[in-house]
């Protein structure tokens, strides 16, 4: 049996024989109910399909060679219409460049025109005659003469006269001249008015003059600088300025209110019998005060009262100062340069021990009045610390030294921490369990003895109180809606699933509260962030409950904390499950979960939820209305150390 088989691609018909291998097919029409082919072949629309893609190839080839001409050929034409442009504006250059020249043509034939016939010789009708290198106004010129630009004159001086005020033509004087003592030149010419008194009485100036300065309508003569006046200087009036100063200068008259003679300052004659205020330094060669009507030199009184302080200034008992700056006692020897200084500034006293390696011993009791400022200061080593090192005696306030009945332990009080972040210690010296500090109530009002009672001890065996001991804790509370839930690793919105298609977690917090201080931690979608590392105490409270689906389910819940995911871990208690039956019988759960971890800023943390339903995987899902969970976190800050 043989049918006809169409090549609708070749238009070509294949027969097709019903044996094992089939030759030539052709198919008319073909009705397969269940047929497998293993390999089908059809060589000549092979061949056609490899002739299809040879063609597509050149095909491809020859448009990428089109687009790298048309590109070319777009650059080409950018440069013609560049040369264009620059044609076009050299063509309007030359143009231009013409008509500038045909105006400057223009120009110069009218300049020729006018210099013409003006050139050699102005003759009379002209105003203006010149001869070799003289000028003159037709012989002479009775009108204005106006320059406006500059006047050059090739002589020395410059020679000016007007007969009708008095002077002769044939005279001409002199009315400025540029005279120099040297070699002529511009840098030591000087520009000389009325030059040898050629005019006469003198040179008035009848406007305000300003020398070395703008004129100022304030002043006839304004002078900025030094004057110097080698004649006699009047002064309104006054005819000689310099005689009437001389006559004040040594002695003043009581009229004058002061008398100067010699050294002595008197008032009218007298001496002076008032104050002396001033706001400077009064400095005298003798200087005098007078007391019940004695004249006493005061350098002399002071040198008196320097060297003995007497019991009746209140120093004490034959206190004395010498030349050498020794203070002397019955008690002793005080040196200043041994000892130190004692120096008053601004009304306080103050004791100088920075050259000296002396200490201030006082023996009896002291009594503070008004408030005690204590300033940290990196101390020395004294007999009773001598084995501690530098790095243990920085910035201490006090010292407490060994008693009588401790003769081996001693205490500072210091304040070890940086700038705004103070921390104040007690160290104990000087073995390593010497730590001994106690807070307790003495009853003293009608007891004797004194009642004592222990309150609170600080020991190097551990702390002890013996009282109520109340702390504010610092913790966050996070409580998430019951069946609000995140979009899992894998895009799913669902309870449960697996390790290959993501775990569940609820995402939206319902509401939070903090206690005991600031926030050290914040959520966004069902992930928490730390801001402050430190070692903490976290409790998680689950209670889920079945709705839509009504079987048996067992769910569980755990934590992830950075990169520790502790889903049936052993070694701290942050996972837990419960089994719910169904709606009907036994529909709720609850699981609670608690442990201690130190937790960084860089960490993050995040409650994750598997169902199991078939076997025990934990490997199952419900839909997020199949069930609630009621789920809280408290997180508690116990320390910033880790521990």
């Amino acid at each position: 049996m043989s049918k006809s088989l169409f090549n609708q691609n070749t238009f070509n018909s294949k027969n097709l024989s019903n044996s094992n291998v089939i030759g030539n097919l052709k198919l008319d029409d073909l009705k397969v109910t269940n047929a497998t082919i293993t390999n089908l072949t059809n060589n000549e629309l092979q061949t056609a399909t490899i002739g299809v893609g040879t063609n597509a190839a050149a095909i491809s080839t020859n448009v990428d060679d089109i687009s790298q001409n048309a590109y070319d050929i777009s650059l080409n034409t950018d440069a013609i219409n560049l040369n264009i442009i620059d044609i076009s504006q050299n063509t309007y250059d030359i143009s231009q460049n013409t008509y500038d020249i045909l105006l400057n043509t223009d120009a110069i034939n009218d300049n020729t025109t006018a210099i013409s016939g003006k050139q050699d010789i102005l003759s009379a009708g002209d105003g203006i005659n010149i001869s070799s290198n003289e000028v003159s106004l037709d012989g002479t010129r009775t009108g204005s003469f106006t320059i406006t630009g500059k006047f050059s004159q090739g002589g020395t001086d410059f020679l000016m006269w007007n007969s009708g005020r008095g002077g002769s033509g044939t005279s001409s004087g002199r009315a400025l001249v540029h005279s120099n003592t040297g070699t002529a030149s511009k840098e030591t010419s000087i520009l000389r008015l009325n030059y040898n008194g050629d005019f006469g009485a003198g040179t008035q100036l009848d406007s305000v003059v300003g020398i070395k300065t703008l004129p100022d309508s304030s002043y006839d003569l304004k002078v900025n600088g030094n004057t110097d006046i080698g004649g006699v200087l009047s002064i309104n009036g006054i005819s000689n300025v310099r005689t009437s100063i001389e006559s004040k200068q040594d002695t003043l008259t009581p009229g004058d209110g002061i008398d100067i003679t010699g050294n002595t300052v008197s008032f009218d004659g007298n001496s002076v019998i008032g104050n002396i205020t001033t706001t400077g330094t009064i400095t005298g060669g003798i200087m005098n005060y007078v007391n019940g009507g004695v004249v006493t030199n005061i350098q002399t009184e002071i040198e008196s009262k320097q060297d003995t302080l007497t019991d009746a200034a209140n120093a004490g008992t034959n206190i004395s100062i010498s030349a050498s700056g020794v203070i002397s006692s019955t008690a002793g020897t005080y040196t200043a340069a041994n000892n130190g200084g004692l120096a008053l500034s601004a009304g306080a006293f103050s004791l100088d021990f920075s050259n000296t390696n002396s200490q201030i011993s006082i023996p009896q009791e002291v009594y503070i009045k008004e408030g005690l400022i204590l300033d940290a200061y990196n101390m020395g080593r004294n007999t009773f610390d001598n084995n501690t090192d530098g790095t243990t005696r920085d910035n201490i306030y006090i010292k407490f030294a060994p008693s009588t009945t401790v003769g081996n332990d001693w205490c500072y009080l210091r304040n070890i921490g940086t700038s705004n972040a103070g921390h104040l210690t007690f160290d104990f010296f000087d073995d390593g369990n010497d730590t001994r500090f106690s807070i307790r109530n003495i009853k003293s009002s009608g007891e004797n003895p004194d009642v004592i009672t222990e309150v609170f001890d600080v020991f190097s065996s551990g702390v002890t109180a013996r009282c109520p001991v109340y702390r504010y804790p610092r913790m966050m509370f996070y409580n998430f809606y019951r069946d609000r839930l995140g979009t899992n690793s894998v895009g799913s919105v669902r309870w449960g699933a697996d390790e290959t298609n993501g775990y569940g977690f609820q995402d939206e917090i319902l509401n939070t509260r903090t206690t005991g201080g600031s926030a050290f931690s914040s959520h966004s979608n069902g992930i928490i962030s730390f801001n402050t590392s430190g070692y903490y105490r976290i409790r998680v409270s689950a209670n889920p409950q079945l709705r839509a689906y009504n079987d048996r389910v067992a769910f569980m819940i755990w934590l992830v904390i950075g990169s520790n995911n502790y889903r049936l871990s052993q070694s701290h208690n942050f996972f837990g499950w419960s089994y719910m039956r169904n709606t009907s019988d036994g529909a709720h759960g609850n699981i609670v979960l608690e442990d201690y971890r130190h937790i960084g800023t860089s960490e993050t943390l995040q409650i994750r939820n598997a169902i199991d339903i078939n076997n025990r995987n934990f490997d199952d899902s419900l839909a997020q209305n199949e069930m609630y969970n009621y789920l809280h976190l408290q997180i508690e800050l116990i320390t910033e150390d880790d521990i």
